[in-house]
């Protein structure tokens, strides 16, 4: 059904998402620290080079997100159709966190945030797609889970 269970653990985890962000992680970990500090960061604003592609770039991440997601249950079932609902619920929910937090710490929100937010939103509800449902449950704790992951992360 979509499930499946990491090394007999119990842990559960939806469409490789673990695997696949553990390991794009560390490796991208171990590359900032062989490049090492960019020049300027901290005294210079290092916005995007082109922020209509990055919006229009992370539009199409989000719309891939959903094949990604709810195509992992191998049906078009009820569990296809909730990983897709809760795909979109957590990545308007990080757009929107992280426009709040951005605009309480810097006094105005930016379209950078929203698109960052978004995408971190995609990343954290991946592994616990088909866990979650869209009505705010997630089989032992809540589904505040993205937004807060969000938040946290800003």
């Amino acid at each position: 059904m979509g499930r499946r269970l990491v090394n007999g653990t119990g842990s559960l985890d939806f469409a490789g998402g673990t695997v696949v962000h553990i390991s794009s992680g560390v490796a991208g970990l171990v590359a900032a620290m062989v490049i090492g500090k960019r020049k300027g960061y901290g005294s210079e604003p290092m916005v995007p080079h082109n922020l209509p592609m990055t919006i229009l770039g992370a539009a199409l991440l989000w719309f891939g997100w959903f094949g990604f997601n709810a195509g992992s249950a191998l049906a078009a079932d009820g569990i296809a159709a909730s990983a897709f609902a809760v795909t979109h619920i957590a990545a308007a929910a990080g757009g929107l966190s992280w426009v709040l937090a951005e605009w309480a710490h810097h006094g105005k929100p930016t379209a950078l945030g929203c698109v960052s937010g978004a995408v971190a939103g995609l990343v954290a509800i991946t592994p616990a797609a088909v866990c979650s449902t869209y009505a705010g449950h997630y089989h032992g704790s809540g589904s505040w889970s993205p937004l807060l992951l969000c938040s946290c992360s800003y």
